[in-house]
């Protein structure tokens, strides 16, 4: 991945920054106090970007990069 815009891809196409700035002003705006981590804010507008964009399906690709935590029983 070379720029965050590959993270919402709609119609085979990247978003543009004119359209995802209104959905990151949104969420900042509305977290108030509420602290949220990097994942949080951007899985936040992307989502607001796809409900308003109208799509009829999003496929969502949710990865974690921290190492999965196993334990012997």
């Amino acid at each position: 991945m070379l720029r965050f815009n590959e993270r919402a891809v709609i119609d085979g196409a990247p978003a543009e920054d004119d359209a995802l700035m209104p959905h990151l002003a949104a969420v900042e705006a509305a977290r108030g106090d509420t602290t949220l981590t990097y994942f949080e804010f951007t899985t936040l507008a992307i989502l607001r970007l796809f409900q308003q964009a109208g799509l009829d399906v999003a496929v969502l690709e949710v990865r974690s990069w921290r190492p999965l935590l196993t334990r012997s029983t």
